[in-house]
């Protein structure tokens, strides 16, 4: 090759490399523009909390849930046929498996003419409240929803055997930061169809769970327990507790691997699994 031809090339050469590192330096400012949008977002919303970003406790246990967003929602008719299989020919006794609605319930207590079921897999997916905001039980828009939309699924009779059962919604005692309970209020009582088992209720009809403890005094869950386990579709996923969490506009939740986090997750995240309960008057 002449001397001029090389010349030619080195110059191409140098001409590309030079339009390399100008895209790279793009796709840098592209980059840190877009990290700097996201903590723009994540400060935003934590603003509005009772702490600063800083400050508060982590969203979740470094071994929080994934919660899959690609499962199929459950969601049967609006209205559904009455159960076929009789109240007289099914097994009411704590811990069996009953069919009622569209749905398999579990039994969780049978006192008073009543039994206390609770749904024996995740029925769909909803966000605890629409919008992230403080919050509480009585207040929340899954509330609204599961005595409403989700009640008008069942057939008329059906509908008619659950009963209204008033609840207390205790504040959040349970968890602890540096040996203080987070003391989130739990809201007014409530009188509900349909609704969510609270921290208290986990305790009470699934005793024995064992209460995680760090050498600096922080308690934020309970330890996994496959009683609590539930199933979305073909995997396992977390679902709601009508019980808050460490800040008001967080509500606790059972992981997928079955442990209770009392620290909970913002109450907007849609991928929240729900797991009905009812007192059915038998």
């Amino acid at each position: 090759m002449s001397n001029e031809g090389k010349e030619i090339l080195q110059v191409e050469i140098v001409e590309q490399k030079r339009k390399k590192l100008k895209v790279t330096e793009i796709t840098a400012i592209i980059g840190a523009v877009c990290a700097v949008a996201t903590l723009c977002v994540l400060l935003f919303r934590f603003s509005t909390g009772k702490e600063s970003l800083a400050d508060s406790a982590p969203e979740k246990p470094a071994n929080a849930p994934t919660a899959s967003t690609t499962s199929p929602t459950i969601s049967p008719t609006a209205t559904s046929k009455p159960a076929t299989t009789t109240k007289q020919q099914q097994n009411y006794a704590v811990g069996t498996i009953v069919h009622f609605g569209p749905w398999d319930w579990r039994v969780l207590a049978a006192e008073n003419g009543k039994a206390l079921l609770l749904a024996e897999n995740i029925l769909e997916q909803r966000p605890y409240n629409d919008e992230f905001t403080d919050v509480t039980w009585e207040t929340c828009s899954l509330r609204t929803y599961l005595n409403d939309e989700f009640l008008e699924k069942f057939h008329a009779k059906d509908r008619a055997r659950i009963a209204l059962t008033p609840h207390y919604n205790p504040d959040n005692t349970w968890g602890r930061t540096k040996g203080k309970p987070f003391n989130t209020p739990g809201g007014k009582p409530t009188e509900d169809h349909v609704f969510l088992l609270s921290v208290a209720d986990v305790l009470k009809y699934f005793p024995g769970l064992k209460l995680h403890k760090d050498s600096d005094g922080d308690e934020w869950w309970y330890e996994a327990d496959q009683r609590l386990v539930a199933r979305y579709g073909e995997q396992t996923a977390w679902w709601w507790l009508r019980s808050p969490g460490y800040f008001q506009y967080y509500a606790a939740y059972v992981d997928n691997g079955g442990f209770v986090s009392l620290i909970g997750s913002i109450v907007d995240y849609v991928a929240g699994g729900v797991r009905p309960a009812l007192w059915l008057n038998l």
